[in-house]
């Protein structure tokens, strides 16, 4: 896309404006771990590298696309029933896309995506946001190049604009309007307050990213991750020394037994607790000591 929309007589100095920016910016990850001294494999702390491996290679996968019984379908065909207005013309027109050069890079982008969701590795719940864009692109270029082509090939994106002002526009008005309504936090900040105000502050308390930085910011001494249990050796040894008899307290919503099968001092944990109180699905659970 750099190439493509660049004028020949300045394209070297944009192309080494961009990867000179583009190389210092991402370079500060490693620059970074490697101060920490957390950028390679070693006892006692995470690494970067080993986190990148992890993700690509370690960790369960939840099966290929083109298998109809995986994790990925399921999780594909959740994304489809919630809005198939979107995700599968884009990846529908991907062909279309490879035809035009202006749209080949947009193209190329979404290509990529769905090709990662074949393989067989871990799928993201929100993975599907990094095609929306692409996807959408796709579908605007689509129009955009038919309208061009003349009076004969604009019946397509006028059938199209029709589809959507009948079938789409309705369908995204409401759901738009019901989530506008809906609170989606109030649960988690509900929870957080509770346990601000009747869990001491030097307890350890497990619990998700959103309420471990607002227990941080409200001066929580012993506040754990749940992604860090059994997985930092820097933060089991300063924070859970003792394993899950070193958890005071599990502030979560349920976990899936794949999740819990890997942290098995969580799971532990939870298996050793008692529900104090329920926020929605956010529970709170005290460890027996």
């Amino acid at each position: 896309m750099l190439v493509q929309h660049t004028d020949r007589r300045t394209r070297k100095w944009n192309l080494g404006v961009f990867f000179v920016s583009f190389t210092v910016l991402v370079s500060s990850y490693p620059v970074f771990a490697l101060l920490k001294n957390e950028l390679l494999p070693g006892t006692g702390h995470v690494s970067l590298t080993g986190a990148l491996w992890w993700q690509l290679f370690g960790r369960s996968g939840s099966g290929s696309l083109l298998d109809s019984s995986s994790g990925t379908f399921s999780l594909a065909k959740s994304w489809v029933d919630l809005d198939p207005w979107l995700l599968l013309p884009g990846v529908l027109l991907i062909p279309a896309g490879f035809a035009v050069a202006w749209l080949r890079p947009i193209g190329l982008a979404l290509l990529i995506q769905v090709v990662m969701m074949c393989r067989g590795g871990y799928m993201p719940f929100a993975y599907v946001i990094a095609m929306l864009p692409f996807a959408a692109l796709l579908i605007a270029g689509a129009c955009d190049m038919l309208w061009a082509r003349g009076r004969t090939w604009r019946v397509a994106p006028l059938a199209a604009a029709a589809v959507a002002a009948v079938l789409v526009v309705p369908a995204w008005a409401t759901t738009l309007y019901d989530q506008s309504k809906t609170d989606g936090s109030a649960d988690s900040r509900a929870a957080t307050r509770w346990v601000i105000d009747h869990i001491p502050h030097d307890a350890a308390v497990v619990t998700d990213g959103y309420i471990w930085m607002d227990l941080k910011l409200a001066g929580f001494t012993r506040p754990v991750w749940l992604w860090k249990v059994d997985t930092d050796p820097e933060v089991m040894q300063k924070y859970l020394p003792g394993g899950a008899s070193s958890i005071d307290y599990v502030v979560m919503t349920d976990q899936a037994e794949s999740t819990l099968a890997s942290l098995p001092t969580l799971r532990d944990g939870i298996a050793d607790s008692t529900v104090v109180v329920r926020f929605g699905e956010i529970l709170v659970r005290k460890v027996a000591p």
